[in-house]
């Protein structure tokens, strides 16, 4: 499983034009960012060869949800995260690598946040 989470980790370092991935390391995952579907989901902490860090969520996924995520990856939908995976023709749970933007702040809120206080004060 490991080669196959480095080949899967660089793929999705690939879509999102990261570089080269050097190693990777076990992740902290609370239960309740794991859910409860019962699929195994892992954060993994990448470290490319630039030395730039990153956490990824690895997902055991069946086909139809690697299909999805493939699909809204290459239309660039914004407000889906990026996915990868070697496998999609397999109807079984197979590992995906799936962007984690558990830590990423968005600008759009930013600026809501502030026309909101703005209309307060009005």
């Amino acid at each position: 499983m490991e080669h196959n989470m480095i080949i899967i980790a660089q793929g999705l370092a690939e879509v999102l034009q990261r570089g080269k991935v050097r190693h990777l390391e076990q992740g902290f995952m609370t239960d309740a960012e794991r859910g409860w579907s019962g699929a195994d989901v892992r954060r993994i902490e990448v470290t490319y060869e630039n030395g730039q860090k990153e956490s990824v969520i690895f997902k055991e996924a069946a086909l139809k949800e690697r299909m999805t995520l493939k699909t809204l990856t290459d239309q660039g939908h914004r407000n889906t995260p990026a996915a990868f995976s070697l496998d999609l023709e397999i109807d079984e749970p197979r590992w995906m690598a799936i962007e984690d933007l558990g830590s990423v702040k968005s600008p759009l809120l930013h600026v809501i946040w502030r026309l909101c206080t703005m209309r307060r004060k009005a």
